[in-house]
């Protein structure tokens, strides 16, 4: 019976230590998150909008008519 009382003890004192672990790491992490986000954003949009560009130069005009020119 002690020893199931003082492991409850224990649980409760550790989930208490994770929680505010968790709390005091969790800003710090979401803001690494974000600028990881925005660097990634910031290095790929160039790319990504050379490539639309091409796409764009690469599709053929349609004729008046409706057609595709060839």
């Amino acid at each position: 019976r002690r020893f199931g009382r003082v492991y409850g003890e224990l649980k409760r004192v550790s989930k208490g230590f994770q929680s505010e672990f968790t709390q005091a790491f969790q800003e710090p992490i979401d803001e690494i998150k974000e600028t990881a986000r925005l660097t990634r954003e910031a290095v790929t949009r160039p790319f990504d909008e050379a490539l639309d560009e091409r796409a764009t130069e690469a599709k053929p005009a349609a004729s008046p008519d409706g057609g595709v020119d060839s």
